[in-house]
């Protein structure tokens, strides 16, 4: 099944091999919290059968700027925020330092500035077409106006 390993203290004390199960006393240690220690060094990918699935230990679903992932969860704890993408056969697991969830604006310049300028020009074209759009109107209004009130001139 999986070919890696991580024993810690349980919350217990005793030494326990996270990957194998429950402590002896009961407490269940999920794999995830093994691949979260290891990517504090950096991005750590996870064979999807060595693990449960991410809504299973606390992950929650998130969008995430699309690099050929299928999907992203975010887990927010106080060692940082770890953010999974979701590939056809495993995961890539990473702890960002500035939060998506906190601080997006600022998480989104920092990682995706691609899409933050490419949310900017969306915007800005947007409102440019609703500008566009609205003018349209006002000026059908002031040209109807303008027909109504030389019409009841000419009676």
């Amino acid at each position: 099944m999986h070919e890696w390993s991580c024993s810690a203290a349980c919350s217990c004390g005793r030494e326990t091999e996270y990957l194998d199960g429950p402590c002896a006393c009961g407490v269940s240690h999920s794999p995830w919290r093994v691949a979260e220690f290891a990517a504090h060094t950096g991005a750590v990918t996870v064979a999807k059968n060595a693990v449960e699935r991410p809504t299973e230990a606390g992950y929650r679903r998130h969008v995430g700027t699309i690099r050929g992932q299928w999907a992203d969860y975010r887990r927010v704890s106080a060692d940082g925020e770890f953010h999974i993408r979701v590939y056809l056969d495993h995961y890539e697991l990473h702890v960002d330092a500035v939060s998506a969830l906190g601080a997006p604006t600022r998480h989104t310049l920092r990682y995706g500035p691609r899409a933050a300028v490419q949310s900017g020009v969306t915007l800005a074209h947007g409102v440019g077409g609703a500008v566009e759009r609205v003018g349209g109107l006002l000026s059908s209004a002031v040209s109807v106006s303008a027909d109504i009130v030389s019409g009841s001139r000419e009676h």
